[in-house]
């Protein structure tokens, strides 16, 4: 019964952010409508229909969303850090990072790039060939207004990115990788982070990107690795949003060379890091070994 316990509380990670942005949404919410109802009565009558609509009008505008998502996105962070800090403290773990070289940065941030540029153009073209499938994908991007804001900026490159390693990498991670080997351990954090984007399309690429993100997080033994990671993939996105324009992304010949080349820096930058976990592997085996 306790390791069922144990189990399910590898999902209580995903769930306590569910709940922290349910809370921050609705307590932000009624916040804010009662201050706008305020306002609005004092600059000459209240109509109820108009304020809900107006209300309802700024809830939906993608910088009070993205404000929203900051704000949740700060309280994951505190709730987090102090909850991975606790594990350790309980577990009295002394955690021992590898060291992370200039060279390993630039192929961290160059694999960023490459996963990035490879996932645009697989959604383009998946986008023009069946646009039914990305309606609802496509209605969220554009209600957040991704890339047009400094809070998009601080979301999207820095503060979420952050939170959500936190979230996986850092505590869900560490609770199933006390239960199962980091192979498995990884799918089912990546599972998670998945479902927790809750929309199709993101929940399948961010399957994925979680694959990744947890294998660096195991290579390095730090977030570090898998921060750096995940802004690398945000914030290159933001950047491509603007440079890579569908016509080149349809285009046979450049959208060909530009998946192409991709699809070569995410195999050998992947064939890389695994080669290291392999060594990381191989010593937790031997340390396991001195033990006995």
């Amino acid at each position: 019964m306790k390791k069922v316990g144990q189990y399910i509380g590898t999902v209580l990670p995903l769930l306590t952010a569910v709940v922290i942005q349910f809370v921050v949404v609705t307590a932000v919410g009624f916040f804010y409508t009662f201050m706008r109802i305020f306002q609005i009565a004092s600059m000459g009558g209240l109509n109820f229909n108009s304020a809900y609509a107006t209300i309802q009008g700024d809830m939906q505008n993608s910088e009070f969303l993205l404000a929203l998502s900051v704000i949740f996105a700060l309280i994951d962070i505190l709730v987090f850090a102090l909850w991975l800090r606790n594990l350790r403290n309980k577990e009295q773990i002394q955690v021992t990072a590898s060291r992370i070289s200039v060279k390993q940065v630039f192929i961290i941030i160059g694999l960023g790039i490459c996963l990035q540029v490879g996932l645009t153009i697989v959604l383009t073209v998946i986008a023009n060939l069946k646009p039914d499938w990305f309606k609802e994908y496509g209605e969220m991007m554009e209600q957040l207004g991704m890339g047009t804001s400094i809070a998009s900026f601080l979301y999207v490159g820095i503060v979420g990115p952050i939170a959500e390693e936190l979230i996986f990498r850092g505590v869900t991670l560490h609770k199933a990788g006390k239960l199962m080997p980091f192979f498995a351990a990884n799918i089912l954090q990546a599972l998670l982070f998945g479902i927790y984007h809750m929309n199709l399309i993101q929940g399948l690429y961010a399957f994925a990107l979680g694959l990744c993100l947890g294998l660096l997080r195991y290579t390095f033994n730090t977030l570090a690795a898998s921060i750096a990671l995940h802004m690398a993939v945000n914030l290159s996105g933001m950047i491509l949003g603007f440079l890579l324009t569908d016509d080149i992304l349809l285009n046979p010949v450049s959208g060909g060379i530009l998946f192409l080349v991709s699809a070569a820096g995410i195999f050998f930058s992947l064939a890389h890091f695994i080669r290291l976990s392999k060594k990381v592997q191989e010593e937790e085996i031997i340390n396991t070994w001195d033990e006995n």
